[in-house]
């Protein structure tokens, strides 16, 4: 601001003058547009990663009620083979280890399967960054274009 002031104290006609408050005007305009772009883009950031963990954890406990289920079915089905069959002992704890342990391979594969949060923040900073990187690039061509008003206005006279 001090800078505009001693510019309008350099202006000496009314089109200088004007030129003047109209280069402030597209500062304040390009400022301020910066500002809801960078906010618009943080806040998507933002819900976006909210989004993924909350995506993430509703995975996580319906791939552990599955883990439960499978693992309480084949503790059931043994009991009632004990119940059933009560000579059948190593039989039935041959059934039910193969039974457990198909449970705990299928929860790591659906594990392994998961996209990870981190994997997802990262793309998502990234295309926040890039429209930081477009918001800078159109702020940068507004400043230069009211720049180039002001000196078209003062001509040739140092501003």
């Amino acid at each position: 601001t001090s800078s505009l002031t001693t510019l309008t104290a350099k202006a000496t006609t009314g089109s200088q003058k004007q030129a003047i408050q109209t280069y402030e005007t597209a500062v304040q305009n390009a400022v301020s547009v910066r500002r809801g772009a960078y906010d618009t883009a943080r806040q998507t950031f933002r819900s976006s990663v909210q989004a993924a963990i909350s995506e993430r954890r509703a995975t996580v406990t319906i791939q552990l009620s599955t883990l439960q289920a499978s693992v309480n079915t084949a503790i059931s089905t043994a009991q009632a083979s004990c119940a059933s069959d009560p000579n059948g002992g190593p039989t039935i704890r041959a059934a039910l280890q193969t039974s457990l342990k198909s449970a705990r391979e299928t929860f790591r594969s659906d594990r392994k399967a998961d996209e990870m949060v981190g994997t997802q923040v990262k793309q998502l900073a990234a295309k926040r960054d890039a429209s930081f990187k477009a918001t800078n690039q159109v702020f940068q061509t507004s400043l230069s274009t009211a720049r180039q008003a002001l000196k078209q206005a003062f001509g040739k006279s140092n501003i």
